[in-house]
């Protein structure tokens, strides 16, 4: 290889150097990969220059292909870039299997809060009702939710230990475990207004307390689903936040409703044991709204990598 490249040599120097068949000099727009020498790489892996494209040799320097500026030509150096183009190749495929898993338990965190929320609109549907027989059926269906948290904590796991995600994908795992936990505690509270339903078979709740348990109940659901929706969509910090914007409300609400059945219940002893009931409930629905700001502070921390106050 003596003598190369020629002392004369500068960029814009339209010689091949002999590592470099002359036919690959010019690669055409589109060009799937070139060969230099022994190695072949695949020009969709690596970087392409199209600003003053350049070989780079091991040992001969750099040396300037006179190309069209439009032409992108691949990093070329020789076998060791074999190596490091299959190290590369096998990083996007870990990057791409990372994505994958990732966008599988946010698709599995948006099912269990189906679930949930779900049985949600059946407690309020029962408590309108006073249908003791939906009652035992949300009891009876709240295990299918606990087994869906037990499957989805497993596959958060199983993803920390074998993928290893870091960044956003790690915050996004670790969110997702957060969540099974949350969304089954809040399946709990529909479970639990279908228990006082039940234990309150042989009365019927008054009916204005439960309009007014209702309509609470409506807003905090509303809350969790559409910052669940916001989760799922990778809703930014504004977005997340308008979706628990009620929170105050509901809040107000609840206290508003504990003092009239306080008062109810000072004024006649009788009404004890059902004022007692629907407090039970009522705070149950609140309890809702207060875990749907707390997914909601898991959801921003995703997207921002800080974790507001939201309460």
């Amino acid at each position: 290889m003596a003598g190369w490249p020629p002392r004369n040599a500068r960029p814009g120097d339209s010689r091949a150097p002999p590592a470099c068949d002359a036919k690959y000099a010019s690669v055409p727009r589109g060009e799937t990969g070139i060969q230099c020498g022994r190695a072949a790489v695949d020009s969709a892996r690596l970087k392409t220059f199209t600003a003053s494209p350049l070989f780079l040799l091991p040992d001969y320097g750099t040396i300037g292909i006179a190309l069209p500026l439009e032409v992108g030509l691949p990093l070329c150096r020789g076998s060791t870039d074999s190596r490091e183009v299959a190290e590369d190749s096998a990083m996007i495929d870990h990057l791409s299997l990372i994505e994958k898993r990732r966008s599988h338990l946010q698709t599995a965190v948006s099912d269990l809060g189906t679930l949930v929320i779900a049985a949600l609109n059946k407690s309020i549907d029962c408590l309108q009702r006073q249908d003791l027989s939906l009652a035992t059926r949300i009891i009876e269906e709240d295990a299918r939710i606990n087994a869906q948290r037990r499957t989805l904590e497993q596959e958060c796991l199983v993803t920390l230990a074998a993928y290893k995600p870091a960044g956003e994908d790690l915050r996004a795992v670790g969110t997702c475990m957060e969540l099974a936990s949350e969304l089954e505690r809040i399946g709990d509270y529909a479970a639990d207004v279908a228990r006082i339903i039940l234990r309150n078979s042989e009365s019927p709740l008054p009916s204005g307390p439960v309009t007014s348990i209702v309509e609470l109940a409506g807003d905090a659901i509303g809350m969790l689903d559409k910052t669940l929706s916001a989760f799922a969509a990778h809703g930014d910090e504004s977005a997340i936040r308008a979706a628990v914007a009620l929170e105050d409300q509901v809040d107000r609400q609840e206290h508003a409703f504990i003092d009239r059945v306080l008062d109810a219940m000072r004024s006649d002893a009788d009404f004890v044991t059902t004022g007692t009931y629907l407090l039970w409930i009522v705070h149950n629905y609140e309890r809702v709204a207060d875990r749907a700001t707390n997914v909601a502070e898991r959801a921003i921390y995703v997207a921002c990598g800080h974790t507001p106050d939201l309460d």
